[in-house]
């Protein structure tokens, strides 16, 4: 039997947990209570925050959203793009099949039947996880969805990130410059938001965050959520939008341009500063999101990335169901 306990957090552990995440082996700022906070009401009575122990000593954490119509349907993560489980340190074997099991107990005596999660990219972990994901599999989880993620590696001591880019993608923000384009940092969410609706409207739909929700994250997190703008004059052409996970890995969960200024080259811009600012801030990956959808490939988008050195890392979510029908 399992040494571990699952147990809805205390008062204490809610008040400490946003710092847990921080301290954790593979916790980001989507685990944190203050991120899904911004959802206000959204997921009002549905959420659960759940604390692993072993004796007194917290081993882990996760938080999940109970479906309000299907009652035994039950998520981690809910209105972020990572949950599951954050590990308070180096998950062994041993360990691992501990936190499963006692999760597998909860769920089932919450009469929970189908459970599904979304684990951070491995590389927002100080080192490897895929016992942990090893263990899941082992205990009747299937992997139901394997995204790749692109992402950069910083701060490699045999090359710069500015050298293991392309020619060609150096050559384009040579060009940006040579367009005339400067780049504005910081800029409010007012600034930026127009380029991104321009960005999805050619695709026919929208961005993730409405404006509000988008400014809400940037007042929240001043200095986590950041906006940034390559400009023609007055006029902002293109943007990108950065959420850093945590201390090893910053994000670009939006890139944008208008798109008659295309040629100008500013997300060339804008994508050679953000790898350089975010290696000199010490970072160890620059993540710039999937470049799957439900596991199909967007080619141009892999190019486009890959030219600045980005490689694959799986994003991946696992499921858990004991319904009859499955």
């Amino acid at each position: 039997m399992s040494s571990f306990t699952l147990n809805f957090a205390t008062e204490k552990d809610l008040y400490k947990w946003d710092a847990l995440v921080s301290q954790s082996y593979n916790g980001t700022l989507f685990h944190k209570r203050k991120f899904l906070s911004y959802h206000g009401d959204k997921f009002k009575g549905q959420d659960r925050f759940l604390v692993f122990r072993k004796g007194e000593i917290i081993k882990g954490l996760i938080a999940i959203a109970i479906d309000d119509l299907q009652k035994d349907v039950a998520r981690s993560t809910y209105g972020a793009s990572y949950g599951g489980v954050v590990l308070m340190e180096k998950p062994t074997y041993s360990s691992s099949l501990s936190i499963i099991n006692t999760l597998m107990h909860w769920i089932q005596d919450q009469g929970i039947n189908d459970f599904s999660m979304t684990a951070p990219i491995g590389v927002c972990s100080t080192y490897g996880v895929d016992v942990f994901s090893f263990t899941l599999l082992e205990q009747g989880f299937k992997s139901i969805s394997r995204d790749i993620s692109s992402v950069v590696r910083l701060n490699n001591p045999n090359k710069s990130v500015i050298d293991a880019m392309t020619g060609n993608a150096r050559n384009m923000s040579r060009k940006a410059l040579k367009n005339g384009l400067i780049i504005n940092h910081d800029v409010c969410v007012d600034v930026f938001y127009p380029i991104l609706q321009n960005t999805y409207a050619k695709h026919g739909t929208c961005p993730t965050h409405t404006i509000d929700e988008l400014k809400l994250l940037n007042n929240m997190f001043e200095s986590e959520v950041r906006c940034h703008v390559a400009m023609l004059g007055s006029l902002p052409v293109a943007g990108i939008c950065e959420f850093i996970m945590n201390n090893r890995v910053n994000s670009s969960f939006y890139f944008c341009q208008l798109q008659a200024y295309k040629k100008l080259q500013g997300l060339s811009l804008l994508v050679y500063d953000a790898l350089d600012r975010a290696e000199k801030s010490g970072f160890s990956y620059y993540d710039f999101g999937t470049s799957t959808t439900a596991m199909s490939a967007n080619a141009a988008v892999f190019k486009f990335k890959e030219s600045y050195g980005a490689f694959g890392v799986f994003r991946e979510t696992f499921n858990w169901s004991n319904r009859v029908d499955q």
